[in-house]
């Protein structure tokens, strides 16, 4: 992870903006949860490299986070739909619906499978917060 250099007074706004913009789902939000204005939150995102670094490489962690997690549950999941079929008691249709399921989430998993599509995945997260890519064209 990035760490910020300490810098007295700034770092402390720097932390504060990082905070802000983690805790936030827009740009705008994030401004105002950090008591400046849009304007100001752009021009500081062009000029502090370090901070969208920190930015970035935090949002990412998250990013990855929430993935692994989804994809935790997701095989517990299965593995209930997979007991449900094997289960003599459980009603043919029930089994017919808990088949389908499976299925689609092994198609959905066999989607993910590859690196570049988690490296999309990621990126798409970043865009999806509404900082990435605007604060390079921001004013």
């Amino acid at each position: 992870m990035t760490k910020l250099k300490m810098e007295g007074a700034k770092d402390v706004k720097r932390s504060f903006v990082l905070e802000a913009l983690l805790c936030s789902s827009s740009i705008s939000e994030a401004a105002e949860m950090a008591g400046i204005t849009r304007r100001a939150l752009y021009h500081t995102l062009e000029r502090d490299v370090d901070l969208m670094r920190a930015f970035r490489n935090i949002r990412r962690g998250q990013i990855r986070d929430i993935v692994d997690g989804l994809s935790k549950s997701a095989l517990k999941a299965v593995a209930v739909l997979t007991q449900m079929l094997d289960d003599d008691a459980t009603p043919a249709a029930v089994k017919v619906s808990a088949a389908s399921k499976i299925l689609e989430t092994v198609g959905s998993f066999r989607i993910m499978e590859t690196e570049g599509t988690k490296a999309a995945m990621v990126e798409a997260a970043d865009c999806l917060f509404g900082v990435l890519g605007k604060a390079e064209s921001a004013v």
